[in-house]
């Protein structure tokens, strides 16, 4: 995340205040962004994660010392009861937690499939500036901008069932 600020801080600095930032700068700017939003969504995808399976891992072991109680020798129905209870609930709170690590892996998958189309629209942008021949300069900034459109127009928004 260091690096990314960093980055972040590097490319506004070649734009002096007042002025407008190029093209190129603001798309590295979004790229940049949408980096550090995989960055934050990995981390909470295996936070999320992490939890979940501790979280399971300790209801059963609840649970299973609450059905350990109601055996044992003289049984407790109290603390059987609440431990079962609480192991249950523990359950519920790990299951949870998985359900969010997979939303948070659809978002990710969703972020990274725009990382990769900005990537790709950066190289192209640098191959047309970097084109000599005026009529293959002309002709390539076309066809960019024709698939810039299209791609805008056909990429599915990111809707509330997927996990927002």
């Amino acid at each position: 995340m260091k690096e990314l600020r960093q980055e972040r801080d590097e490319i506004k600095k070649r734009s002096p205040e007042g002025q407008k930032a190029d093209l190129f700068d603001t798309v590295q700017l979004n790229l940049n962004e949408i980096r550090e939003y995989c960055v934050l969504n990995k981390r909470q995808a295996w936070s999320s994660f992490a939890f979940g399976v501790l979280a399971i891992l300790l209801g059963l072991a609840t649970l299973l010392f609450g059905v350990w109680q109601f055996y044992k020798g003289i049984p407790n129905v109290t603390v059987a009861s609440i431990a079962s209870i609480s192991g249950l609930l523990i359950q519920f709170i790990g299951g949870t937690s998985l359900f969010m690590y997979r939303n948070s892996l659809r978002q990710g998958n969703f972020y990274f499939a725009h990382l990769v189309q900005m990537q790709d629209m950066m190289l192209a942008i640098k191959l047309c500036t970097e084109t000599t021949d005026a009529g293959k300069k002309s002709a390539l900034q076309e066809k960019v901008v024709e698939a810039l459109l299209k791609r805008a127009s056909s990429l599915p928004p990111l809707s509330a069932s997927e996990g927002v």
